[in-house]
């Protein structure tokens, strides 16, 4: 990447390369700063923004890391992971109400990707709001009822909103279908 650079010094994709391998090796510093002078040269580029978001996750600025992110989905509005990622951000921060809207632009975005329900009907719990949730996830089964992580999610707050009996049915239905569904089996554990 640095001979990339050598030749053009405005490479995004040798910055942005340059980044993830310096992250990648926990030269976090480095990393970042790799990140930033790309984005001297490349100030729409939404992926530089996102990779920086990651990094300065990993080095516990989470309020940059947000704002980073969100100007990587400003960027460029259909970058699920950046949508996910900040989300996460949000929870880890208590900020149910931003995560929530991140969440529900993303699966305008991508309407079957399970794993943006599964994270948008957590928020949903985390909020005491479980009747939403348990919509959100029989919706989400409808569409696709052997998923183990859903049957877990919906197991869980079925379990939460005292219809025990369903709720394990459907917690022993996701470790039938998945043996190695950790969160599964704690519930049970839990539930019982």
């Amino acid at each position: 990447y640095n001979q990339i650079l050598e030749i053009d010094p405005r490479s995004f994709k040798a910055y942005q390369g340059l980044g993830v391998i310096y992250e990648r090796r926990g030269e976090l510093d480095n990393a970042e700063s790799s990140l930033r002078q790309g984005m001297q040269y490349n100030p729409d580029e939404a992926l530089l923004f996102y990779d920086l978001g990651i990094v300065l996750e990993k080095k516990g600025k989470l309020d940059e890391a947000t704002v980073a992110l969100e100007t990587a989905i400003d960027k460029k509005p259909k970058l699920i992971d950046a949508m996910l990622h900040v989300a996460e951000l949000y929870v880890k921060l208590n900020r149910f109400q931003d995560a929530e809207r991140k969440l529900l632009d993303a699966v305008t975005e991508d309407k079957a990707n399970v794993q943006i329900k599964s994270m948008l009907a957590a928020v949903y719990e985390a909020q005491g709001n479980h009747l939403k949730a348990k919509e959100l996830l029989e919706e989400s089964l409808k569409g696709d009822p052997k998923n183990d992580v859903l049957l877990t999610n919906l197991g869980i707050t079925l379990v939460n909103l005292g219809e025990v009996d369903i709720g394990l049915e459907k917690l022993q239905n996701a470790v039938a279908i998945n043996a190695k569904n950790s969160l599964a089996h704690g519930a049970l554990g839990w539930a019982y």
